[in-house]
């Protein structure tokens, strides 16, 4: 799934610069449906992560509600054979992984059966190897 096209194939260490600041910008709000997965600490969450999760939403609500994903995961992961001696550059990369802070809308969904949508959602937060919640309008 390579929604967006990647300027560098192994990630750029950079400054982070207001990783902790602005945490009343869009991604902290439910935009599109009517319930949310919030997160609630900091971690990484990676592309095996995302499909578990979306594959037990949309299983279940098919026709009932529509499911919004607000993520996507860019950074990548590298690492190197464990037999390898040191030197010889970087690794291969092994997977792509999306930093995400306290309080970001991961998940949306937007549907008339609230009850079953706040169920299926908690079944999504334990997918997820970061404290959730579920959030509503």
């Amino acid at each position: 799934m390579n929604m967006l096209k990647l300027k560098y194939n192994r990630y750029q260490k950079r400054p982070i610069k207001g990783l902790y600041r602005n945490r009343n910008n869009k991604s902290c709000k439910i935009v599109y449906g009517k319930f949310g997965l919030k997160s609630l600490e900091n971690g990484f969450i990676s592309f095996k992560h995302l499909e578990s999760a979306r594959k037990v939403l949309s299983r279940r609500l098919k026709k009932i509600a529509k499911v919004w994903i607000r993520i996507n995961p860019m950074v990548p992961v590298t690492a190197k054979v464990g037999d390898k001696r040191m030197g010889k550059g970087k690794g291969e990369v092994i997977s792509r992984v999306f930093k995400v802070r306290s309080g970001m809308v991961l998940f949306e969904v937007e549907g008339n059966n609230n009850q079953a949508i706040i169920d299926l959602l908690n079944k999504a937060s334990k997918k997820i190897p970061v404290k959730m919640k579920v959030v509503f309008i």
